[in-house]
């Protein structure tokens, strides 16, 4: 759960490897999906509605059934585009999520809430069986919500709706039966664990911030310490420069058991901002509505009034409980007009990765 806001970023290109085919296949769909008019395709895994426009087939092509549709070139930029998060990550959508899958290193607390940007499944994977592999034959871990299906409201968080967030409860040396939520503590806090976990996610993936109670954060930062990090670096880690936000780590109340990791997710956002108004005119996310006031003017019609506020003559019709579509001047309607989700077109900036000075001295291995 969270309830701090966004700090604000610092600009800076990925350092994962550029993936050319990717982002060839995701420049494709972009340009093929303006081009979309009302051919329909199979639904793609993950999507939240059960059709998804792509293309249009040629007239020519229509008007001479004997010669062969283009069907497999229509939807495949659309198949391969991959995830997709819209807007800010309390407020925003998950299309065409990847589910958690199955792992011998992890077990999911609440199956139905596994579903996350590739980015996002990928980083957890990555950082998840980094550690199992350091420290083999412990308890496998346990992750809380990332987000549901198709995104969206979740409760009882406030964000984890565009598939960045991740909940995974804290590696512990005893854990009480059925108590997945157990605070970290002095006695209980599996530190090598725990620090091996953070300091993968810090290193070796692109993190937005992660949320964790203040007494957490002091006893893996002691630990840290010990086993050799530089204290310019942890510091930088936890406390930042000063400056308010500048800390990575972040202290939340209510966050004594589990990390909640916000991955920055780079692609599947760019291809919701770049693809939003096409998934909006699909049905594929939906915006929300704000209710305006609109008075009349000579030349007024309730098309026009549609057309300005992105709404219909036929929806303002029913909402004002008007018989027909004469209008007057001076006449008061009330109009449900769509606004954009928030964050859905804000730019998708890439934090620096807080990288180490120097390779720490060997650390415990169990």
């Amino acid at each position: 759960m969270e309830k701090a806001a966004t700090p604000p970023q610092t600009c800076r290109p990925s350092r994962r490897p550029v993936r050319a085919g990717h982002l060839a296949t995701f420049a494709a769909a972009v340009a093929f999906s303006g081009a979309a008019t009302t051919t329909r395709a199979e639904p793609v895994e993950g999507s939240p509605k059960p059709e998804l426009a792509v293309g249009s087939i040629p007239d020519s092509a229509a008007a001479n059934p004997a010669q062969p549709t283009p069907a497999e070139p229509l939807v495949e930029p659309m198949q391969r585009l991959g995830s997709i998060s819209v807007g800010h990550p309390n407020a925003g959508y998950l299309v065409n999520g990847v589910k958690m899958p199955p792992g011998d290193e992890w077990v999911l607390s609440i199956p139905d809430h596994a579903w996350g940007t590739d980015e996002t499944i990928e980083a957890l994977v990555h950082a998840l069986r980094t550690v199992a592999a350091r420290f083999p034959g412990g308890p496998r871990a346990i992750l809380g919500s990332i987000s549901a299906e198709h995104g969206g409201p979740l409760s009882p968080h406030k964000s984890h709706r565009t598939g960045r967030d991740a909940d995974v409860h804290l590696f512990l040396t005893q854990r009480k039966p059925g108590s997945w939520y157990e605070a970290g503590t002095a006695a209980n806090l599996d530190r090598p664990r725990c620090w091996a976990f953070l300091r993968t996610l810090l290193t070796e993936t692109d993190v937005e911030m992660v949320l964790l109670d203040q007494s957490v954060q002091d006893l893996l930062e002691e630990y840290a310490l010990l086993v050799g990090e530089d204290p310019a670096w942890i510091a930088d880690v936890f406390d930042g420069t000063g400056d308010r936000f500048s800390d990575l780590i972040k202290h939340v109340p209510g966050h004594q058991g589990h990390f909640h990791i916000r991955f920055v997710s780079q692609y599947s956002r760019l291809r919701g901002r770049d693809l939003y108004d096409r998934l909006v005119e699909q049905g594929q996310i939906d915006p929300p509505v704000r209710e305006l006031r609109h008075v009349v003017v000579p030349g007024d019609t309730l098309i026009g009034i549609g057309r300005r506020y992105g709404s219909t003559a036929l929806a303002i019709q029913t909402q004002n409980g008007l018989n027909s579509s004469i209008i007057r001047a001076g006449q008061e309607l009330l109009i449900a007009a769509p606004v954009d989700i928030p964050g859905a077109r804000d730019p998708v900036i890439v934090p620096r990765r807080r990288l180490p000075p120097r390779s720490p001295v060997a650390q415990p291995s169990g």
